[in-house]
């Protein structure tokens, strides 16, 4: 029933501004975990190659 109801704009504003900084962080964490993933993986490279 509540979300029935529009938000009032002050309200509204913040909950942007909250869903913009999600999204961000979202990518932010995305990109740093492909980060990770891509620098293991040249590190098992390098590691095979050593042996």
């Amino acid at each position: 029933m509540l979300r029935e109801r529009a938000l009032d704009p002050l309200t509204a504003k913040r909950m942007q501004k909250i869903e913009q900084h999600y999204l961000y962080l979202s990518t932010q964490l995305q990109e740093v975990n492909n980060k990770l993933d891509q620098d293991w993986f040249e590190y098992l490279e390098k590691k095979k190659a050593n042996q």
